[in-house]
């Protein structure tokens, strides 16, 4: 169970799906996010491997500070 948001986000270059959900857990929560990113144009597609690294290794990084400000409020 728990609360779910799904975003969809749509731009001639780029489109993306990104998910929150907030699950019970143990009498705390969890907060699971993913992303799933699509290129579309030429010169994103190129430069994919770069953009998908970013994310993946920024991504992980930026929902923990997230969740931490969400749990101190």
């Amino acid at each position: 169970n728990g609360e779910a948001m799904t975003l969809d986000l749509d731009s001639k270059d780029l489109g993306a799906r990104l998910a929150v959900r907030v699950k019970p857990d143990e009498g705390a929560s969890k907060l699971v996010v993913g992303a799933e990113l699509t290129p579309k144009s030429m010169i994103v597609k190129m430069a994919f491997p770069a953009v998908e690294k970013a994310v993946r290794n920024g991504l992980p990084r930026e929902v923990e500070a997230f969740a931490t400000r969400l749990a101190s409020d």
